[in-house]
């Protein structure tokens, strides 16, 4: 009995002597965890430092782009020539992109600025050019987190192998190294997935010396232009119908009703009251690019532009997307796809023929709007997409079981292709409305009449006082031929505005 209670009393002290062991152990894999972590993360960083730096032709320019951590995910472009940058915080990854200005190919720069088609060419391939660019980047970045990651693991190996003389230290080394990097590639994974492009609306500007009162003044010039600039727009449109019937001459139509033309908004929200007045509760037709890169908080747009007419005729083009189409229709805008009407809830009912005013009128949508919305989706179509596209667009006019009065296609490449088939088809008139160039321009093929506004929204928010708001403006006699076209432009900063009227000789 005696034994047995010295046994129970000496208990509490054994376990004590056999919990020793188990904290020790646990305390000595804790430290080699978090010693080879911080090995493997040291490896990845300077890794990336060293390493990460690499050039890449965007366009003209070779832009020399590198990557590494940070605190918040930042995306700096600095051009050293005039000392200053601009930097945004579009995701949350904890990654920072720095792009440098290397170089610019001169005589290509200096042919862009002379030529407008190489202007366009060239953005083209800025655009098309810039995403390959990132994404290569990014490549480059993950390989030496993975890399980096091993190499500082095997580092911190050696260095416990050292200590405790262990060789499996080695292998656990080599394990944490792989864990951390691809933990840490996951996290950026998954945290760059959804850009947010509105960021870009209102970046940080950064200089040295006395560049940076001057990027304060373009800062401030980009965030508060709103009043002045709707005032100016207004303003320049007001006298416009007496200087469009003055430039007609005695060549003034008689016409029966009228309405509006445009396309190319880009988010710049701006000019649309002033259009609206100047609409005047006539049909408006949109020909595609309401957005810039068709994200979710672009499509408040949707709401104003589906105000602008009575009613507002749509069709995407290629910077839109579902989801600001959706918003479109749901606005009460007509919004046209091939098949039919598209409703709020992306579905669409036939036939693809609706009567508007009217007028018969029909649409097909831009293939490259169903891929907008998303990082670097493509903005141009490939030689051989467009010419199925045009193809696809005739066949679709062909196959129709009304012929349409109207018919609304973004790319005006496409527009002009199915204007002359049309016209080698015979048979009455049609009315092509189009858009995507930001060039005004009214062109005619046998009874088949092909109208581009330019560009609504002056190029877009990021265009302000560089580029001029157009439109058009389509009178109709009694039988619906377009007697005449007017084509306005004005400079929302300045207030300077044009209009020429283009008469049309009746159909033979």
């Amino acid at each position: 009995m005696a034994v047995t209670t010295s046994i129970r009393r000496l208990e509490p002290a054994i376990r004590r002597e056999i919990a020793r062991p188990r904290v020790r152990v646990t305390a000595r894999l804790a430290a080699i965890t978090l010693c080879l972590a911080a090995f493997s993360l040291a490896g990845m960083g300077i890794a990336l430092r060293a390493f990460s730096t690499a050039t890449y032709q965007v366009g003209p320019a070779r832009m020399s782009i590198s990557t590494s951590f940070a605190d918040h995910g930042s995306v700096d472009v600095y051009v050293p020539i005039v000392d200053w940058g601009v930097r945004a915080e579009p995701y949350t990854a904890p990654i920072r992109m720095s792009a440098t200005l290397v170089s610019v190919d001169r005589r290509t720069a200096l042919r862009t600025l002379q030529t407008p088609d190489d202007a366009r060419s060239h953005l083209t391939a800025v655009e098309d050019q810039a995403p390959a660019a990132v994404r290569e980047a990014l490549l480059r970045a993950a390989l030496l987190v993975l890399l980096g990651g091993l190499a500082g693991g095997l580092v911190g190996g050696l260095v416990l192998n050292a200590v405790v003389r262990r060789r499996r230290m080695l292998l656990l080394g080599l394990a944490a190294g792989l864990t951390a990097a691809a933990c840490a590639i996951a996290v950026c994974a998954l945290t760059l997935r959804s850009p947010d492009y509105g960021v870009f609306r209102q970046p940080t500007f950064y200089a040295h010396g006395g560049d940076l009162p001057r990027l304060l003044e373009l800062s401030q010039r980009l965030t508060s232009a709103g009043d002045s600039y709707q005032s100016s727009y207004q303003q320049a449109l007001s006298g416009l119908d007496t200087l469009v019937a003055g430039a007609a001459g005695d060549r003034t139509p008689v016409a029966e009703r009228s309405f509006m033309v445009a396309s190319d908004i880009h988010a710049n929200w701006l000019t649309l009251p002033a259009f609206a007045r100047y609409a005047d509760h006539r049909p408006v037709f949109l020909v595609g690019d309401f957005a810039l890169q068709g994200t979710p908080i672009e499509a408040s747009i949707a709401g104003r532009a589906a105000r602008l007419g009575h009613p507002t005729v749509a069709v995407s083009g290629n910077h839109d997307s579902p989801v600001v189409m959706r918003r479109l229709a749901r606005a009460g805008a007509i919004v046209l796809t091939h098949d039919g009407r598209m409703a709020g809830d992306g579905t669409v009912t036939g036939p693809p023929v609706v009567d508007v005013d009217g007028m018969t009128v029909a649409g097909y949508e831009d293939p490259l709007a169903a891929q907008a919305g998303s990082f670097g989706h493509r903005l141009d179509l490939t030689p051989a997409e467009l010419s199925d596209y045009t193809a696809r667009v005739e066949a679709w006019f062909d196959a129709l079981a009304v012929r349409p009065d109207i018919v609304l296609v973004h790319d005006f490449r496409v527009a002009a292709a199915l204007r002359v088939h049309i016209a080698d088809a015979g048979g009455a008139p049609v009315i092509v409305l189009t858009g995507h160039d930001h060039r005004q321009h009214v062109d005619r093929s046998g009874d088949v009449v092909e109208v581009d506004g330019g560009t609504l929204g002056a190029g877009g928010v990021f265009a302000v006082g560089r580029a001029s708001a157009g439109f058009a403006q389509v009178h109709l006699t009694a039988d619906g031929w377009p007697a005449a076209v007017d084509l306005i432009s004005a400079d929302p900063i300045s207030g300077d505005a044009t209009a020429r009227r283009i008469a049309l000789d009746p159909p033979s």
